[in-house]
């Protein structure tokens, strides 16, 4: 089909649309149900790839099963699971037992304890970004990198002075907004990166109470409010 006169004359104007990329692979999360209340389908459906998921929930209430899940599906369908881990909790074992290949050899899982958050969001983007570069997988191929947990992410600002030495002195007001600074600004490039380089960023976020709240809901998510923007999912867990 030709192109009208005015898409013409617009084209002149500011140029071909964008491509329009949309969602090129789908990942199980292990349960039917879920897979179809996030994609609406029960096969070959569950988290999109090349987007930003937020999971979040109070403690033991599944946040690492479910990203878990996601990444070895991301492995069942060639690709690679990368995670940052914040908490320094990841079970080995309990991964394995999910059947979460963790064998350094294989070369399809990358385990990572990042100090700061700057540092964890610049070695997601890397590794995506050269991935993608380097072909080291097919393009139809996803990755995923799991950030665990949000809360967990010290920004630098928060943990070295002005001139890289480790800071002692006492938290202050400014100290308490940094992670909230570090998400609004970091996460608009993660989410571009995500779509570019077909990345499925999954960020777990703890779930906290808010003291002295009668009123409405007394939980509260650390790290801002940029999650809510950005993220394309995001996933309530609640514990029995």
């Amino acid at each position: 089909m030709s192109a009208s006169k005015l898409a013409l004359a617009l084209q002149g104007v500011i140029g071909k649309n964008a491509e329009r990329v949309g969602i090129k692979n789908w990942m199980t999360t292990g349960i039917p149900e879920l897979d179809a209340a996030l994609s609406g389908l029960f096969e070959k459906g569950g988290i999109p790839g090349g987007r930003l998921i937020e999971i979040f929930g109070p403690a033991s209430s599944g946040k690492t099963f479910l990203a878990t899940m996601v990444m070895k599906a991301a492995q069942d369908m060639g690709g690679i699971a990368g995670f940052s881990d914040h908490e320094r909790s990841f079970e080995p074992k309990l991964a394995e037992s999910l059947g979460l290949c963790i064998d350094p050899d294989v070369g399809n899982f990358v385990y990572k304890k990042p100090e700061t958050f700057e540092e964890s969001i610049l070695l997601a983007m890397h590794f995506c970004e050269q991935v993608r570069k380097l072909k080291l997988i097919p393009d139809s191929a996803p990755l995923v990198w799991v950030f665990d947990s949000v809360a967990s992410m010290v920004p630098y600002d928060k943990l070295y002075d002005d001139k890289g030495k480790r800071r002692t002195d006492r938290i202050n007001m400014k100290d308490k907004l940094a992670l909230a600074t570090a998400t609004s600004q970091n996460y608009p490039q993660l989410a571009q990166f995500a779509e570019d380089y077909n990345m499925t960023v999954i960020l777990l976020r703890q779930v906290r109470m808010k003291p002295g709240v009668m009123y409405g809901d007394p939980t509260t998510t650390p790290g801002g409010q940029a999650a809510e923007f950005y993220a394309s999912i995001r996933i309530s867990l609640g514990r029995k």
